[in-house]
């Protein structure tokens, strides 16, 4: 029973920063997204 606590802290962890990730990534996905299309309406 002591045992499984420390796990349960370590997933807990774990899926934060697996989400926190995520999100940075949607972030820079975006942001690359909108950089992309500003070039493009540039060259037209």
């Amino acid at each position: 029973m002591l045992q499984q606590i420390p796990q349960k802290k370590e997933e807990e962890q774990e899926r934060k920063k697996k989400k926190k990730e995520r999100r940075k990534r949607k972030k820079e996905e975006k942001e690359r997204k909108k950089k992309k299309k500003e070039r493009k309406e540039e060259e037209s």
